[in-house]
């Protein structure tokens, strides 16, 4: 899910991409890495989130969250049955949108009947123009050639893009997921754990017998959550800082692009807090949610200046961005921001 959980990010809006704490070096790196195959990605199904969430879907059908691993994944897309996964694509299996169209409608369409592909498309969200588009995508081409398409784009993905931060994270996360089994499985109200772990955001549970947890790296600060079937899937951001020693990937020509560790995330913060407007912005956002809106009307500052030093308090880790369901964006302090502050002093005044 790691990996497609780099994709999603990267196929983003440009303007989420500084708020990501890996930062924007690292959608360069994939953008420079990835070549022409990074440029189909974002363009690929009419550039859809929406499209890819449902990929995700697939991938939990697959058993991509019971540690089948990326091999494993691609072996079983390469034999799945082709209207099975356009049904997935079209979100037959995605709660929010089976909510607004009646059963059996997708599993119609995806059969070939041009009929239930034209209502469903009129019932589909008129102003998501890329989903409009993914569904005339999906629809237009033989399913034989889609389920081709995606292994041949997540492999892709995986050899020019993804191997290196596959090396950094597999360790962390399989360790993570290992003490998040184990903690939900001793808790007295796994709900109320499970909540816990992803930030204290409510769960909505309605209809929802299931909910699983899954590590990432790349969607920090943000939690990503699937509503797939009766199963309810968060990717909750593990902190690269307190995980990984300091370490630095360059590209091919030298030029470091991204620090991870304590050394990194201290020198980050560091210049973060030392800017006054900056003080400032997190001043306001201490204890309660504010937009970007809320925040240029306090602030009475450009918009554009409000976002830079955002982005600066979030790659450091002093900020929260949460992105709701219909995609705004809040920011809030982060509760641990004061402690971890001090412990990454203390982890580099004590290094070797």
């Amino acid at each position: 899910m790691e990996l497609l959980a780099t994709v999603f990010a990267f196929c983003a809006p440009d303007e989420h991409r500084p708020s990501y704490d890996v930062g924007t070096s690292w959608f360069r790196r994939a953008a420079r890495t990835g070549g022409p195959l990074a440029t189909r990605i974002r363009t690929y199904a009419g550039g859809s989130l929406l499209f890819w969430d449902h990929v995700m879907g697939a991938a939990m059908d697959l058993g991509a969250t019971d540690g089948l691993g990326v091999d494993g994944l691609l072996e079983r897309l390469s034999r799945v049955d082709p209207i099975e996964l356009r049904t997935t694509l079209l979100g037959g299996h995605n709660r929010p949108v089976l909510r607004t169209v009646p059963d059996g409608l997708i599993a119609d369409a995806a059969a070939g009947s041009s009929e239930a592909a034209a209502r469903y498309r009129r019932l589909a969200s008129r102003s998501d123009t890329s989903w409009q588009a993914a569904i005339g995508y999906l629809m237009a081409r033989d399913p034989t050639t889609v389920r081709a398409e995606l292994v041949e784009l997540i492999a892709g993905w995986r050899a020019t893009v993804y191997a290196p931060w596959e090396q950094l994270t597999a360790p962390v996360l399989a360790e993570r997921a290992a003490t998040d089994r184990e903690t939900i499985a001793r808790a007295a109200d796994p709900l109320a754990t499970a909540s816990e772990l992803v930030g204290g955001r409510p769960l909505p549970m309605d209809g929802v017998r299931r909910v699983q947890l899954i590590t990432s790296t790349i969607v920090r600060p943000y939690v990503y959550f699937l509503e797939h079937r009766d199963t309810l899937t968060y990717l909750y951001p593990q902190d690269m800082a307190s995980a990984w020693p300091a370490k630095k990937q360059t590209d091919t020509d030298g030029e470091a692009e991204l620090e991870i560790g304590a050394h990194g995330r201290l020198l980050a913060t560091a210049n973060a807090l030392a800017d006054e407007m900056r003080l400032q912005l997190l001043y306001l956002v201490r204890d309660s949610d504010h937009t970007m809106r809320d925040l240029i009307e306090r602030t009475g500052w450009p918009r554009s200046t409000v976002r830079h030093h955002l982005t600066m308090l979030v790659d450091a880790g002093l900020v929260q961005a949460l992105t709701d369901r219909s995609r705004v964006t809040t920011y809030r302090m982060r509760d641990a921001a004061i402690p971890d502050l001090a412990d990454l002093l203390r982890a580099y005044l004590r290094r070797d």
